[in-house]
């Protein structure tokens, strides 16, 4: 199978992306996709053909580009004659001729010689050559060959040398040539600015001529000018006192306008005192429990003086946000920072429309977000497109939303910037009409929780486009107007009730049925009633057809390959989950299918 042009570009590129010591045979096919169908002499015969024809280039070459061109023909020759091939006398030449090549594009572009490139690649590959393939073995008439070529080569060296003087003295008589043409410009200009001189001074005294008459002209229109001048100051002294009273009105709208201004930064500056007073309220009640009075000496403490009426009003602000319960009475009541009652084992009901066939959602999970940066965007921008080109409304967030700090204790610095980043998510996920993003709170989102505010739950009431399935399972139930067609289950487990090794390579089928047993039993529900269960956390991309469960990767940084998964839902008239169609997703710059995983539910006796 000959190399195409497509091939060629693909060795190019291979060539370009991998180091001298990192190229490989097989990994050289695996690139073209062609293992064993491209033999041994075309790949050299290429490469050798790539050698000559960028050392026959007028422009720069890359060396080392051509350092690895040439260091694969080594190699094939030696492969080559183990394998007792033949290889044909013109390619055996064009490789044997390499070095004069290179000379020649040396004396060609006036480019200094590269001596490490000429005293290591180039004689690798003659001494292989010529201790494999020796010249003296060819007949008498490729040595008459070799000579005319070596011959003609001369003769192009010594034309070449003859073109460079000629056109050294065309240049110079050139110059010779420009220097008289001047020389005799320049004379007759100024004979011609001789000839000029005396017509322009006639010329010169009439134009003064003119000049005074014109001055002439103009005092007399001035002298005119003056009096109108005159007369218009007469007529103007009216407005005098008009002007004046302008001039008071202008002052005192000034005065209204500084007022305001003191007025608006007096506003600022007590906002910023609030927001101040805020965070210290958080930072206070976040680690212990205090009255009005205790909160009000922290804060002037800090340097803030305030009152208690302010601060009251403060904490009824930060209560609309963040879940503030009073702790006890005494004098006063006491406030504390607790974390807010999570929902758990919710039902999401999905309705399709009347005589759908099937039904798209997109899997994701564990998109552990730590900040809202340019990959976090391009993610979601990713997400979005494959979405739209397929259709899919419905995105299931399998959890991990947020990175969250598990495991961590409480600090006010974690605090902050959880709320800064949910804040941040609700202006600048990106958002698609008609798209919408249904998250499962995971083991990640729920240590936010304990700042005082439920993340999930936040996001989603400030979006219209995501939907808050609660923390770690949810039923998805899917609907035809009144009729329920079935249901599937998904599952962000808690890193205390979920004792499995991740990091191992698979996870063990009996600790994994015994896990969904407890979990069922908890929601006094039969395993069997669920058609499948899907799980986030594992960041795995695995399934069991026997058990019924899979794993849905990472999006952003998988154990294994970061990706998603498009779920189709097949229908039987309506009338019941027909089977579904797993589809597994790679990430990179775009989402791509790599498999199809038909999967139908069978009822155990």
């Amino acid at each position: 199978m000959a190399i195409t042009a497509v091939d060629k570009i693909k060795l190019n590129k291979y060539l370009r992306e991998h180091a001298v010591d990192d190229i490989y045979y097989l990994d050289m096919c695996d690139a073209l996709g062609k293992r064993g169908k491209i033999s041994d002499i075309e790949f050299l015969e290429y490469f050798t053909d790539s050698a000559v024809q960028e050392l026959n280039k007028d422009s720069k070459i890359s060396i080392k580009q051509l350092t690895k061109i040439i260091l694969t023909i080594d190699a094939f020759l030696t492969w080559i004659h183990e394998a007792n091939k033949e290889i044909s006398d013109e390619t055996l030449n064009k490789i044997r001729n390499l070095e004069y090549f290179y000379d020649e594009y040396l004396e060609r572009t006036k480019t200094e010689p590269d001596l490490e490139f000429k005293e290591s690649c180039l004689k690798t590959v003659l001494t292989t050559i010529n201790e494999l393939y020796p010249s003296e073995e060819k007949s008498e008439s490729m040595t008459k060959y070799i000579n005319q070529i070596n011959t003609l080569n001369s003769q192009i060296k010594d034309l070449r040398k003859q073109l460079d003087e000629i056109t050294k003295l065309y240049e110079l008589s050139q110059e010779s040539l420009e220097q008289k043409t001047s020389k005799v410009a320049s004379l007759t200009t100024s004979l011609t600015s001789s000839q000029n001189e005396s017509k322009g001074k006639d010329k010169e005294i009439d134009r003064l001529n003119e000049v005074i008459r014109e001055l002439s002209d103009k005092i007399t229109a001035f002298e005119t000018e003056t009096k109108n001048l005159q007369q218009e100051k007469c007529d103007l002294l009216p407005y005098k006192e008009q002007f004046s009273g302008l001039q008071d009105e202008i002052k005192e709208l000034k005065g209204i306008i500084e007022k305001e201004a003191t007025k608006k930064k007096d506003e600022l500056k007590k906002e910023k005192k609030q927001e101040k007073i805020s965070e210290l309220i958080y930072e206070k009640l976040l680690f212990e429990s205090a009255n009005l009075n205790q909160i009000v000496g922290f804060i002037k403490d800090s340097g803030i003086v305030t009152s208690s009426s302010e601060v009251s009003s403060i904490l009824k602000r930060i209560k609309s946000k963040i879940n503030l319960e009073q702790t006890s009475f005494s004098m006063c009541p006491s406030y504390q920072i607790v974390s807010p009652t999570l929902a758990e084992n919710q039902t999401f009901s999905l309705n399709v429309p009347y005589g759908s066939k099937y039904y798209d959602i997109m899997l994701v999970s564990d998109f552990h977000i730590e900040q809202i940066d340019s990959k976090v965007l391009n993610g979601f921008d990713i997400l979005n497109d494959y979405c739209v080109k397929n259709g899919i409304h419905l995105i299931l967030n399998l959890g991990d939303f947020y990175q969250g700090y598990p495991g961590m204790p409480l600090e006010y610095k974690n605090a902050v910037e959880s709320y800064k980043l949910v804040e941040k998510s609700i202006t600048s996920i990106p958002q698609v009409e008609g798209i919408y993003h249904a998250i499962l709170g995971g083991n990640h989102d729920k240590s936010i929780v304990k700042y005082g505010f439920d993340p999930i739950g936040m996001l989603a009431e400030e979006r219209e486009d995501i939907i808050n399935l609660g923390y770690m399972h949810s039923k998805v139930a899917i609907n035809c107007g009144s009729h329920n067609l079935g249901h599937f289950d998904i599952h962000h487990p808690d890193t205390f009730d979920f004792p499995i090794n991740l990091s191992s390579s698979g996870i063990d089928i009996d600790e994994m049925n015994n896990y969904l047993t407890s979990i069922y039993q908890k929601q006094n529900r039969n395993r069997d009633d669920s058609y499948i269960d899907i799980f986030g956390h594992t960041h795995k991309n695995q399934f069991n057809y026997p058990a019924s469960y899979c794993y849905i990767p990472s999006f952003f940084e998988g154990k294994t390959k970061k990706g998603a998964c498009h779920l189709r839902i097949y229908f039987d008239e309506d009338t019941d989950i027909k089977y579904m169609v797993f589809m597994p997703l790679t990430s990179t710059t775009k989402l791509v299918k790599t498999n199809e995983i038909i999967y139908q539910k069978t009822l155990k006796k």
